[in-house]
């Protein structure tokens, strides 16, 4: 074995010595001067040029015949393809580097299609851009040292990847091996040409390790030992033993204790403008700079989410707070805080299509000088297709408002696509992007519109989430939902906490105890401080709260102050904080409660009972007996009473509404009876005595529907109430009722009665929707205002009528959550 290594050895260096690189003789150099290195990554990109143009040579034809046109000149810039056609280019090897990147970028899709291409490959691909950039223009001080050396590896991994020789690859390994052991001199004609630089005395510390001694910056008396060194998000953390007792300091609080620290004195006006400056670049997590930066009112508690989600460590926010607090104004505050601290170009908002005819999102951002564009079907492909061909989010659309209407199979997967069509003749999809759109934010309202995983929308709002810095859900229904709804939007908007359901589950587990403790605290019942004391025990037994919520100091401050005698209601104010604090998902969701905020919005409702006339009430029962039987004969008795719950909520509703509709009602259950395969025609026929008896229920039926009296309790009851409230100086009204068939009914009566009155349901455009807001924003007096607005469920969602403060509910909706909506 011995005598076999050294032959390898000895034939690896005859083999560099026979080549006669000039690489090698710098074996032995102690230095470069910035010429040689320039030269070198000269030839290296010049290398890198030859090698992707012989690539790109050999794959781009096999495409298609015209592939020169679609795959070269339309990739190209307008000063690039203007150079071909001037220079009369008809060749990739007369390309330059940039120009070649830039085509095998955009044929990139077209390549995979046709070849195994790994995205390792397209990574390199993207990483050679920022090379090419680097050294194109190259001229005066070179890049850093560390620079030189990670774009060293990219053209080596670039040359591997594309097919340079080994020889090639090999010059550029060897060089940085050279590169790394030496000391890079400036060259002369930098040294003549630049002027001399006055001398800073820069003392660079060495490297803190553990068992090191250290001392505090703010105080270098007070020292200690360091313990474990560990890393946060590129910052070290270091345990010291400091005054008895192991404390935490980062990498700025504290140096060696053999370092010298250098202190600069400086008079009053720099130490000002210093600190200005260094609060401008590190903005404070404490204080808000949206807060005078929009038209609107101030209300405290609406500043909490944009408290929270720059405080948070992700910048991702659920806002779950109840209907009528604000989470629009919360939203766009969020924004503007984010805008004042960085520079946010893109942002999506993201709503059900009534809010974007209605420009609800367009009209309250105005309030806060952002100017968002509501985007349809065709325009959203357009955007697309820009995307795909430049690369990124097409700046006019950098603000733009998306309904859920238009997150579907098509907007993901896209159309049109056929074996062997290019991309180009069709409609591309989100997920073909390559490389994907970047947001800066992106805003979900009604969230709870992908709570289903199985649907487009949520594959869609994932998607752009997954692309996103900053995403804030909106919704008031979460919590009142199952756990498995809050999974599904907790896992979208932190996929790095909400990891699955078991994660999920045991996350949440706790919270029930949370908050117990702090209901107990906020309402002081008998005994609420052992009550909550017992309770947060309960939670740190649970398996999240042994190993997160028993350990969290917070956790132990509120079980010590809970055991005091006299607790003040500063500290009480301050323990309900605390504990909700501890709550798993705190830091993912901002839940303001109706009841939080007092009597800021004051809902007053109130129910009025009537009952059924004797001809409303047997023509009522009648109908469900009909329908019963009807069931019973079709489906064996099974599952009748879920069956026949959407007529008995119809019959409920409006039983005058649904009178005119008897007869079709009798007609399609006889038809489906007869055409029924699995009824025997012979055992049911018409002389059959079962089927007179069902004959006559259905004639008896239809007289007591032709022979209603026109008499309607609950009508009049209505009508007292509209009577009263346009006797007011805001006369507005909304009435909502689940069935069509009911707003026709009303319609028809108060059209009667000569009342100004309008229907809004999923049947009316975007444009005429927007125009019956406005009528109905006018004043009484007004001729063309609108008094009076029939919405039903489809058409009311996400509806933003603060001027009217007056809604009925003719009948009551199966899910009592759109009540509270």
């Amino acid at each position: 074995m011995r005598k076999a290594r050294y032959r390898c050895i000895v034939f690896c260096w005859v083999y560099v010595c026979k080549r006669n690189n000039p690489i090698i003789l710098m074996r032995g150099v102690a230095s470069m001067n910035q010429s040689q290195i320039i030269s070198k990554m000269s030839e290296y990109l010049h290398i890198s040029t030859v090698t992707l143009a012989d690539w790109l040579t050999s794959k781009l034809p096999r495409i298609n015949d015209n592939w020169w046109e679609e795959c070269v000149l339309e990739n190209l810039s307008h000063y690039q393809r203007e150079r071909v056609i001037n220079d009369n280019i008809s060749s990739l090897k007369e390309m330059d580097l940039s120009a070649l990147l830039r085509i095998a970028n955009k044929s990139w899709y077209e390549l995979r299609n046709m070849y195994y291409l790994p995205q390792v490959e397209r990574e390199c691909l993207k990483a050679m851009f920022s090379v090419r950039n680097n050294w194109a223009h190259c001229a005066g001080n070179i890049p850093g040292k560390d620079t030189i050396e990670t774009d060293l590896d990219v053209i080596y991994h670039f040359a591997q990847s594309f097919g340079a020789s080994t020889d090639d690859c090999y010059q550029i390994k060897t060089f940085k091996l050279d590169l790394h052991r030496a000391k890079i001199e400036p060259s002369q004609k930098s040294l003549s040409d630049t002027p001399p630089q006055p001398k800073i005395d820069k003392r660079m510390p060495q490297q803190i390790e553990e068992k090191s001694m250290v001392c505090l910056k703010s105080d270098p008396s007070v020292k200690g030992m360091v313990f474990s060194v560990s890393e946060i998000g590129g910052t070290n953390k270091y345990e010291v033993f400091l005054n008895g007792e192991i404390k935490t300091f980062y990498a700025d609080q504290i140096v060696l204790e053999s370092s010298s620290l250098l202190y600069h004195k400086v008079d009053r006006e720099v130490l000002q403008s210093s600190l200005t400056a260094y609060q401008l670049r590190n903005p404070s997590m404490s204080s808000l700079y949206s807060l005078n930066a929009a038209r609107i009112d101030f209300v405290p508690y609406q500043f909490r989410p944009a408290l929270k989600m720059i405080k948070a460590d992700v910048p991702r926010l659920l806002i779950a707070d109840s209907v009528g607090v604000g989470k629009t104004i919360e939203a766009g505050l969020i924004l503007k805080e984010a805008q004042a601290r960085s520079d946010i170009e893109t942002v999506l908002i993201i709503c059900p299509k009534p809010l974007v005819a209605e420009r609800k999102w367009e009209l309250e951002m105005k309030r806060f000088d952002d100017d968002f564009i509501p985007v349809d079907g065709p325009t959203l492909r357009q955007i697309v297709s820009d995307t795909d061909r430049d690369g990124v989010w097409p700046e006019r659309y950098g603000k733009a408002i998306i309904p859920y209407s238009l997150l579907d199979k098509n907007l993901l997967y896209g159309t049109g696509q056929s074996k062997g069509a290019r991309k180009r003749h069709t409609n591309l999809g989100l997920l073909e992007l390559d490389p994907a759109p970047h947001f800066d934010m992106v805003i979900v309202d009604e969230a709870h519109h992908i709570r289903n995983s199985n649907t487009y929308a949520y594959a869609a709002v994932k998607y752009l989430c997954d692309h996103a810095d900053s995403v804030v859900f909106l919704t008031a229904t979460p919590l009142q939902t199952g756990d498995q709804d809050l999974y599904t939007l907790l896992n979208v908007l932190r996929p790095d906490v909400i990891l699955n359901p078991e994660t999920f589950k045991m996350m949440a587990r706790p919270n029930t105890y949370i908050n117990r403790a702090a209901h107990f605290i906020r309402t002081e019942s008998p005994d609420w401080a052992k009550e909550a004391v017992s309770s947060l025990e309960e939670a740190a037994l649970t398996q999240w709260g042994q190993a997160v919520i028993a350990p969290n100091p917070i956790f132990k401050k509120s079980i010590t102050l809970l055991s005091y005698d006299n607790i003040t209601r500063e500290q009480r104010v301050q323990l309900i904080s605390d504990v909700e604090s501890l709550h798993s998902f705190s830091g993912m969701i901002n839940r303001t409660r109706r009841q939080d905020i007092q009597d800021f919005c004051i809902r007053r409702s109130y129910s009025v009972e009537t009952a059924f006339t004797p001809w409303q009430k047997e023509l009522h029962d009648e109908l469900l007996k009909f329908e019963a039987t009807a069931l019973s004969v079709l489906h064996d008795n099974q599952n009748i009473p879920l069956m026949m719950t959407t007529l008995s909520r119809q019959a409920a509703s409006c039983i005058f509404g649904l009178a005119p509709f008897v007869k079709a009602i009798i007609q399609r259950r006889v038809r489906q009876i007869w055409d029924d395969p699995e009824n025997d025609a012979e055992e049911f026929s018409f002389s059959n005595d079962s089927y007179e008896a069902f004959g006559g229920m259905a004639k008896h039926l239809l007289e007591l529907a032709e022979n209603l009296p026109d008499d309607d309790p609950k009508f009049d009851s209505l009508l007292d109430i509209i009577a009263e409230k346009q006797s007011q100086s805001n006369n507005k009204i909304i009435i909502f009722s689940t069935f069509k068939h009911t707003l026709a009914y009303l319609r028809e009566k108060l059209n009667a009665l000569d009342l100004r009155i309008a229907q809004i349901d999923g049947s009316v455009k975007d444009d005429d929707r927007y125009t019956l807001r406005g009528r109905f924003e006018l004043d009484k007096s007004d001729p063309n205002a609108i008094d009076i607005l029939l919405f039903t469920e489809v058409g009311s969602e996400g509806l933003d009528y603060q001027f009217c403060d007056m809604m009925i509910n003719y009948d009551l909706p199966w899910n009592p959550m759109r009540i509270e909506q």
